[in-house]
């Protein structure tokens, strides 16, 4: 009696362990939809009123930089992309490009809501050259280890960007050491 006694606790305990893995594997994916930056999400900016949204978790505090990458695929489309983004010289000073009318608001996520910490945009942003493509920082803000929900919203389409491939990028505003 004594050992089937003892040969059913231990079925119990080995069920309740699985139990329990199976939950925090479910609990980890569940979390899994925040991503860990750099991280980026392709944006339509062609087309007014278009909301896209981002969850990054921050596992560092530090100053993060929200930009427009506008990306190519061979030098014919690198310069109308240039051309786009970086505008014409005027009188010796150079635009920055076409209008990209966006704004940007940054949620932290606690205890399962939204608490809205930074708004940020405008609608001409300069731009930057990189391996990746051009940059147009539209935003940068210190931010706390924690997630977030980022949320991008088109004020006013620019048709000129229709074929165009953008992207929501964040990442740290700085090299790190």
């Amino acid at each position: 009696m004594k050992t089937t006694h003892n040969t059913f606790f231990k079925q119990i305990t080995k069920l309740g362990l699985m139990l329990i893995m199976g939950l925090s594997i479910a609990a980890c994916g569940a979390v899994s939809e925040y991503k860990k930056t750099p991280v980026s999400k392709r944006v339509d900016i062609s087309q007014p009123n278009v909301k896209t949204e981002l969850l990054v978790h921050i596992s560092k505090e530090d100053n993060y930089a929200f930009s427009l990458l506008f990306k190519y695929k061979n030098q014919e489309e690198s310069e109308l992309v240039f051309a786009l983004t970086h505008g014409k010289d005027v009188n010796g000073r150079r635009t920055n490009g076409e209008n990209t009318p966006i704004s940007i608001d940054v949620y932290t996520i606690k205890d399962g809501q939204n608490v809205l910490v930074s708004i940020g945009g405008g609608d001409s942003f300069p731009a930057q050259a990189s391996s990746l493509g051009f940059f147009k920082l539209i935003y940068n803000d210190y931010l706390m280890p924690g997630d977030y929900r980022v949320v991008i919203d088109t004020k006013a389409g620019n048709p000129k960007f229709k074929d165009i491939e953008v992207e929501l990028y964040i990442g740290l505003a700085h090299r790190p050491k």
